[in-house]
């Protein structure tokens, strides 16, 4: 699906950035994170670890120029976001997400078009990254293009994507992610 993922951008003349923000609670550091997105324009960011609680979602959307999508996590771990730009001529046709701050999941129109993004943040260790990626299915559309970003928290080619130590570490989660892969055809770009 790679050649269809870049055409499919290229269509839409859109810039999406797949972001970990490593806790974006600070004031100091949404304001830095947002203009870079900005200035950078980026059109749809999909942002992992905000450790955003239901407070901070009016907080957001109060600083960033256009729409605020959010899951949330607790205000030390977790927590996804899709951040959509004004820029943007668009239509939320529905969002879903898990209820650990894992996935958000955003059916979109855009230019004609409706795409599926689904914005994921894997846990740390191998056995709860199992069940999630064993749960992902659920928020893959077979209808629509499908752009699937996040932090996997695993090595899918150990040769482009390790460095050092041990590349085959607390990996057999990949195995499950690697299945849906090839399911629905997805390529890690």
């Amino acid at each position: 699906m790679a050649s269809s993922f870049l055409l499919l951008l290229s269509a839409l003349m859109t810039i999406l950035a797949s972001v970990n923000g490593q806790g974006l609670r600070s004031p100091k550091r949404r304001k830095t994170a947002f203009f870079f997105f900005n200035r950078s324009r980026f059109d749809i960011v999909l942002l992992k670890e905000t450790h955003w609680t239901i407070d901070m979602e009016t907080q957001a959307k109060r600083e960033w120029q256009g729409d605020v999508l959010c899951t949330y996590g607790t205000n030390s771990a977790r927590g996804v976001a899709v951040l959509i730009s004004s820029r943007l001529e668009y239509n939320v046709k529905e969002t879903r997400s898990d209820n650990e701050g894992r996935v958000l999941n955003v059916l979109l129109d855009l230019d004609e078009h409706t795409i599926n993004i689904v914005n994921v943040y894997a846990p740390t260790t191998d056995t709860q990254r199992r069940i999630l990626f064993s749960s992902l299915e659920q928020f893959i559309s077979n209808d629509y293009g499908n752009i699937i970003g996040g932090d996997f928290n695993c090595i899918l080619n150990t040769r482009l994507d390790k460095l050092a130590g041990n590349p085959n570490a607390r990996q057999t989660a990949t195995f499950f992610l690697n299945t849906i892969i090839a399911r629905y055809q997805l390529h890690d770009i």
